[in-house]
């Protein structure tokens, strides 16, 4: 498999339990997300990776119900559980996108996807330095990076986000893709109910719309500034 998409999704959230359950016109979040990222292109499939806890027993049975395909790894090493089921599908390169994103942008990722090709890196981003809004953060890393982060990764942080190892720039070819312009302290991530109440307003300002880009929200942001101070008091990665 060329490329593949995996959604990194869990319901034990500390700051905000079962977030991505949360409903926006009769959709749970993590339904919404999944059908916009059915508009990437060049992706053979998508696998939401979960952890194999039995308090995410809950988002397994409500996946399968959506009919997609779910690996079941370890909670707190992501990183095993990218790597486990990289080899089980036999992916070559990964997309990694997290459920906490609702708002992310189709074609953000497609540019970054032809930039990476293009330029046959071990891994691209949006978010090294982030100049994106939070939210918008994408990486993309081939198997062979993910194997040598999967054996050399020994700390705990290491394994639960998956990528620091492979940021390393001297063992690896990295492009970091930096925005027109520096929009890294908008919040467009799901972490709180403040950042909930946001995002409804932004969907239900598209609506019935849900794949719309940040040059769409950018309207928004001019249009009504104040929306953006829903959120502004928490921090920002």
């Amino acid at each position: 498999m060329k490329l593949a998409l995996f959604l990194q999704a869990r319901l034990t959230s500390k700051r905000f339990p079962k977030k991505i359950f949360s409903v926006i016109n009769n959709k749970t979040l993590i339904e919404i997300l999944i059908k916009k990222l059915k508009k990437v292109k060049n992706v053979s499939k998508i696998i939401i990776v979960i952890p194999n806890s039995r308090k995410n027993n809950e988002l397994a049975l409500n996946l399968r119900k959506l009919k997609v395909t779910v690996f079941r790894g370890k909670e707190n090493n992501v990183l095993d559980r990218f790597y486990k089921a990289a080899l089980k599908f036999k992916v070559k390169n990964i997309i990694r996108i997290t459920a906490d994103c609702p708002l992310i942008d189709t074609k953000l990722i497609d540019q970054i996807v032809k930039k990476y090709f293009n330029g046959k890196y071990d891994y691209a981003t949006n978010t090294f330095p982030p100049s994106y809004p939070d939210g918008l953060d994408v990486e993309i890393f081939n198997f062979a990076s993910l194997k040598k982060a999967w054996l050399n990764s020994n700390s705990q942080h290491q394994k639960e986000h998956v990528t620091p190892f492979i940021r390393n720039k001297n063992k690896f070819k990295i492009i970091n893709i930096l925005n027109n312009t520096n929009q890294k302290k908008i919040r467009l991530t799901i972490d709180w109910k403040e950042d909930l109440i946001l995002i409804e307003k932004i969907f239900n300002f598209f609506k019935p719309k849900i794949n719309f880009y940040l040059k769409d929200i950018n309207k928004i942001i001019k249009k009504h500034p104040e929306w953006f101070k829903i959120n502004s008091k928490y921090r920002v990665r």
